[in-house]
């Protein structure tokens, strides 16, 4: 697989899109929850694989009229969002799942653009595919 420099990338949650121009990264990690099984009188931890998780994290722009901001409520349920690292385009890599907002910060810097964090929690399957 070749080098890309994510300066395509698209993200949809529910019906908003983030606007191009204001996405500035995504960071989408997944991990293996683990179960500790240690015994009594065992010197070594054991450990089973458990559920998987995920959050995603967006760092953007915030536009003067709040419309970025309106589209990522901590009171909305959750939605699908979709993430295309590579842009909306045909044979490229889409990831979804269902998924709601824990969290946004927009901190006010002065003499500075304005940037806005979002995390959102992943509940459910995420489903891997490409732009058809």
């Amino acid at each position: 697989m070749g080098k890309f420099d994510g300066k395509d990338m698209a993200f949809k949650f529910g019906s908003f899109t983030v606007p191009a121009g204001y996405l500035v990264s995504v960071d989408w990690p997944e991990q293996q929850d683990e179960i500790d099984v240690t015994g009594a009188t065992q010197d070594d931890k054991e450990f089973l694989p458990s559920e998987r998780s995920s959050t995603v994290t967006l760092n953007m722009w915030a536009d003067a009229a709040a419309t970025i901001a309106d589209a990522f409520k901590t009171t909305l349920g959750s939605q699908t969002g979709d993430f295309w690292e590579q842009g909306n385009t045909t044979g490229k890599p889409k990831k979804s799942a269902s998924m709601f907002v824990t969290s946004r910060s927009k901190p006010i810097v002065h003499n500075q653009g304005t940037a806005m964090t979002v995390t959102l929690r992943i509940t459910g399957t995420i489903t891997e595919s490409t732009v058809s």
